[in-house]
């Protein structure tokens, strides 16, 4: 039967004591503590695919958890089950005693098939920020025990340990139905010589611990982390050697963080140097050691690499990516001329896409693959890999290979994808690997040189930018670099739309987004997208772009300052909510500020510390300027409004907010989207069929864009389909119908299809039968002018449309409908037929 009761403490175990539940007993089995679940609690949250009960083995009680088969068409999540710590485990109220030790869940696999189980855990939050979490999935092998071991180090990157709110068990994606039993659940106290007690990092060399000619790094600078209490270490010594000789050595070592800074060294006739780090005891035994290869790689006209800092540099110079994704070769000229110098494709590049990249100075992360989704890449060619990387390799356009998309969102592995980015970076040390994700950070960190959270916060909850950014930045632990996904789409352009409507973000929305990651350690910024779906947002969504194309103007005349280093300057003390990032430029001081509230406004005083705060500084792109003084800075922000400060005697920015402000404003009055005042809209709860048999559910396949109020974003209905098959030639023929279904009797009096260069019959569905109502076509000559070079339209016909974009309107008194039908026959041949919008207003 379902587990319906689960978790509380049947008592406080004592420190140093370890057991296991038989029954509604605790066992001492060794000194550790273990956390007591009794079967009288209930789980807090969870989904009908898991279930969890009890189960007798061997004379003691288990947790027997099953997940069902996760079914995209028709499950909502994966299968989880959650258990509320804070309220029913008292042992679980203070875990920073265990700082330095573990989490240990022991897990049997009980089916055939290995399995990969993830452990999540959250804390309680708070008014003042997001939730905060940590997840990791491991491999249970098929028919075994394993016992999952997390270092609370690690979770205290993410979370607050004071404040552990509730443990959870979740599958990825399960293909069939899996079992496991949960033996034991224990927080484990530091042991000598343990997994995981001593880990060695290095900081410089920053990137895959090797050395680039162009990166000009001098120094081998690195830590090594102990997770031991203090008495476990006072006769203990940590020896370092380097190539096999000992440069130096620590009695007593630190718990915590031990640092070393050496010269670069040696390499001689070798390109690899042993770094190795032990833990010796008093008599001279090694108690624990690691090992890490530090590499030499030899000079190359075209490298990237990584600054300390995470910063990216081509040939030794700063460079901030600051692009767009699924960029056709077709626009790099316009995409340059807008400030950009990265672009991205899922498709992998050809020769042609990296010349013409190479010829506007633009920079490409490509695929190492054809597959896509690029997560569920399972087998690699490895003679078409290398003879497609070294092209890339040799073109002097690749800034890095774009390794994985969205992979907690699959059943791959962050050991997979980690092997997959050694491997790319073995054939190619001279680009970056690249990965987007946006859940299970902690799972996925450092299975790609660059990570790019992806925050799509509009129209929800801006706290998910926060959330992600923080967990992405924190599952990295200073390692590799941090850039930015930001949104450039509206959540109307996916189906279903959202219940919030699902609207584009704003001009200022879209600069809060990229400013505050900034704050977060972000180093690079990429928008998603050009185009969604195979609609280019320039054409769908023209405000939108118009807008992202003032953000990206700021941001590239801004270039070499967000490559600069932080600085001596930093934010001292504030207490409003307002995140802060600081740069050091040609000797002169930045700070960008952002409210990280997206409803109140906000007084702030900012004490400043470093690079002479006091005195003028000019607020860049406003036009006007603040005074600190004694090192107080004191200006209002609006809800996530972005200041940027500096002590520079010019400002850098192309733009005024005031002026773009203005002009937005006169395009949404001229040309207002989504169109004012149509009831055939999705806002309104309208829907769409046709007599062709799409679409067989409300939203899907793109559908409703022919009702979302943006006649840019077409829908094609014509040949292509009919090239498909002879069941699509046959539905196709002939007279058609759209039909749009206002869900409500409304007083309309005019109606109006904007499609390509066919002439429609509208018809309205009144006293039980259809009639025609009186109508006349014109060239729209606006749409006409935003299409008159190419309409991109779904990738999925491979097909433009260079007819003139039509507006039929019928004109009628007034009449109480809720259906109405777009009738037309076949296009012209070689015509391709689009709807653009259907409308339908009262007058």
């Amino acid at each position: 039967m379902k587990m319906q009761q689960f978790v509380r403490a049947l008592a406080k175990c004592a420190v140093g004591a370890m057991v296991i539940v038989t029954g509604m007993t605790p066992v001492v089995v060794r000194a550790e503590p273990l956390l007591v679940f009794s079967r009288d609690a209930r789980v807090a949250q969870g989904n009908a695919q898991a279930r969890c009960m009890w189960q007798k083995v061997a004379g003691h009680s288990v947790l027997a958890l099953t997940f069902g088969q996760y079914i995209p068409s028709k499950n909502r999540g994966w299968p989880f089950v959650s258990f509320p710590l804070a309220q029913t485990v008292n042992h679980l109220t203070d875990w920073s005693r265990y700082k330095y030790g573990y989490l240990s869940v022991t897990v049997r696999n009980l089916d055939p098939q290995p399995s990969e189980l993830g452990v999540w855990l959250s804390d309680k939050g708070g008014d003042s920020r997001p939730h905060s979490a940590w997840l990791r999935y491991t491999t249970i092998p098929a028919a075994s025990t394993k016992t999952i071991v997390v270092p609370c180090q690690d979770l205290r990157n993410s979370m607050d340990l004071n404040g552990v709110g509730t443990l959870s068990f979740i599958m990825r994606r399960p293909p069939r139905d899996t079992h496991f039993q949960i033996l034991a659940i224990s927080l484990i106290p530091p042991r000598l010589g343990a997994k995981g007690e001593m880990r060695l990092m290095i900081d410089v060399p920053h990137l895959r611990d090797t050395y680039f000619p162009s990166s000009n790094e001098r120094t081998l600078a690195g830590r090594v982390v102990l997770h031991l209490t203090s008495p476990q270490l006072a006769s203990l010594k940590l020896v370092l050697a380097l190539g096999g000789k000992v440069v130096q050595t620590w009695a007593p070592p630190r718990s915590g963080v031990n640092r070393f800074l050496l010269p670069r060294p040696a390499f001689g006739t070798t390109h690899a140097q042993p770094l190795r780090v032990r833990l010796v005891s008093a008599h001279g035994r090694t108690i624990d050691q690691r090992v890490r290869m530090l590499k030499l790689v030899p000079r190359a006209p075209d490298a990237v690499t990584l600054r300390e800092d995470g910063q990216c540099l081509v040939n030794g110079r700063p460079f901030y990516p600051i692009g767009i994704f699924q960029a056709p070769a077709s626009a790099f000229e316009s995409l340059k001329t807008m400030g950009m110098n990265t672009v991205q494709t899922y498709i992998p590049a050809d020769a042609h896409y990296l010349q013409q990249a190479k010829k506007y100075g633009l920079r490409v992360l490509t695929p190492v693959t054809g597959a896509w989704p690029l997560q569920h890449t399972k087998q690699l060619d490895p003679q078409a890999v290398q003879r497609y990387m070294a092209m890339c390799r040799d073109s002097g356009a690749v800034l890095g290979y774009y390794i994985y998309d969205e992979p907690d969102l699959s059943e791959v592995s962050p050991a997979y994808l980690a092997a997959i980015s050694k491997a790319v970076s073995k054939a190619d040390p001279y680009h970056l690997t690249v990965g987007v994700c946006n859940h299970e950070y902690g799972s996925f960190a450092g299975t790609a040189d660059v990570m790019m959270p992806d925050t799509y916060p509009i129209p929800g909850d801006w706290a998910v930018l926060l959330d992600r950014l923080t967990q992405a930045r924190d599952s990295m632990g200073g390692r590799g670099a941090l850039w930015h996904t930001p949104q450039c789409f509206p959540q109307l352009a996916y189906p279903p739309p959202p219940p919030e409507g699902g609207r584009p973000p704003t001009f200022d929305e879209m600069r809060a987004m990229v400013y505050t990651g900034l704050a977060f350690g972000v180093r690079g910024t990429i928008f998603y997208s050009y185009a969604v779906q195979g609609f280019a947002i320039k054409d769908a969504y023209p405000h939108l772009w118009q807008a992202f194309g003032d953000v990206i103007k700021e941001m590239h005349g801004l270039r070499r300052i967000l490559a600069a280093p932080s600085g001596s300057l930093r934010v001292a003390r504030n207490d409003q909510g307002i995140l802060a990032a600081t740069r050091e430029y040609n000797g002169h001081a930045y700070l960008f500020a952002v409210n990280s509230s997206p409803r109140k406004t906000v007084e702030a005083v900012l004490h400043l510390r470093g690079a002479k705060p006091n005195g003028r500084w000019i607020v860049v792109s406003e036009g006007r300027s603040v005074t600190v003084r004694h090192g107080v800075l004191r200006d209002k922000f609006q809800p996530l409004a972005v200041h940027i400060y500096t002590t520079a005697p010019r400002d850098p920015s192309p733009i005024r907010l005031a002026a773009v402000r203005r002009a937005l404003e006169q395009a949404q009055r001229e040309h207002p989207l989504p169109l004012a005042g149509d009831l055939a809209d999705l806002a309104h709860g309208a829907k769409v069929r046709s007599s062709f048999g799409w679409p067989k559910h409300a939203g899907v396949e793109g559908w409703q864009r022919m009702i979302d109020g943006y006649p840019g974003a077409g829908w094609v209905i014509g040949d292509d389909f009919r090239a498909g098959s002879p069941r699509l030639a046959k539905a196709l023929h002939g007279e058609r119908w759209i039909e749009v279904d206002l869900r409500r009797p409304e007083s309309i009096g005019r109606l109006a299809a904007v499609t390509s260069e066919i002439k429609p019959t509208l018809k309205v569905f009144r006293g039980g039968r259809w009639e025609a109502v009186k109508s006349e076509s014109s060239v729209d000559r606006h749409l006409s002018t935003v299409f008159r070079s190419e309409l991109e339209l779904p990738v999925s016909t491979q097909s433009t449309a260079q007819d003139r974009v039509t507006t039929t309107v019928a004109r009628f008194p007034p009449l109480k409908v809720n259906r109405f039908r777009l009738y037309f026959r076949n296009a012209r041949p070689g015509g391709t037929e689009v709807i653009f919008e259907l409308e339908a207003y009262r007058q």
